[in-house]
């Protein structure tokens, strides 16, 4: 089409300089052959009119082919941009994910180090109680007697009674512990525990104290039976 306009506009240019040339006529000249150069005039002015319409046409092709490549690329760049955002997007879901998985990784180092931090508390406790089992095991069975010969003969029968039945005391050894039956993590019943065997101890040593604390016991149940009885008949 930039061809055909091309070759258009120059016939059209060289009919032009043909037609701008003035056109001498003698007096003696023939009608006919001045109706002949009008029509030749007239046949090149349509030539350059259709010069002009074909540069028209091939302009307005042109125009459309351009307004096609623009829209093309317009296109082509609105896509790019879509695919930029759609990218971007899923790098910051990368992103997150990323910091989540960090976020997990550390949770779990942490976890890890508390499970090898009870794992190793768990081998310690383990150890102490094969150490305390070995040791129960190992002692002789009749403390009364490794008592009695570590320190001597008690003086008394009440004092050997309960060296025998409750073993050295001050010692800190007795029979069966706390810790023995899986109580010994209250601090509370530990307390009550202590308590009870000072008062054993105090009574198997002290007469007076074994008779106070069965004749109070006494006392309260005779209080209490004599209550309901009187409640009852009376």
């Amino acid at each position: 089409a930039s061809e055909r306009a091309a070759a258009a506009e120059a016939a059209s240019r060289t009919a032009a300089s043909r037609a701008a040339r003035p056109a001498v006529l003698d007096e003696d000249d023939d009608p006919e052959a001045l109706k002949g150069q009008v029509q030749e005039r007239d046949r090149i002015i349509e030539q350059m009119r259709r010069s002009a319409d074909v540069r028209h046409v091939a302009a307005a092709q042109e125009v459309s082919a351009l307004k096609e490549q623009l829209a093309a690329l317009t296109s082509a760049q609105q896509e790019s941009l879509a695919a930029l955002a759609e990218r971007g997007v899923e790098l910051k879901e990368e992103r997150r994910r990323k910091a989540d998985l960090v976020t997990e990784l550390e949770a779990a180092k942490t976890a890890q180090q508390q499970a090898m931090q009870q794992a190793a508390k768990l081998h310690q406790s383990e150890a102490q109680f094969a150490e305390l089992q070995k040791g129960a095991v190992g002692a002789p069975k009749n403390s009364a007697a490794v008592a009695l010969r570590s320190r001597g003969a008690p003086p008394t029968a009440p004092e050997a009674a309960a060296l025998a039945i409750f073993g050295d005391l001050e010692m800190g050894r007795s029979g069966v512990t706390l810790a023995e039956i899986g109580l010994g993590d209250m601090p509370t019943l530990s307390w009550l525990d202590r308590l009870l065997q000072g008062l054993s101890v105090l009574m198997a040593w002290r007469s007076d104290v074994r008779i106070g604390v069965f004749g109070l016991w006494v006392l309260c149940h005779f209080v209490y039976m004599v209550s309901l009885v009187y409640a009852r008949f009376v």
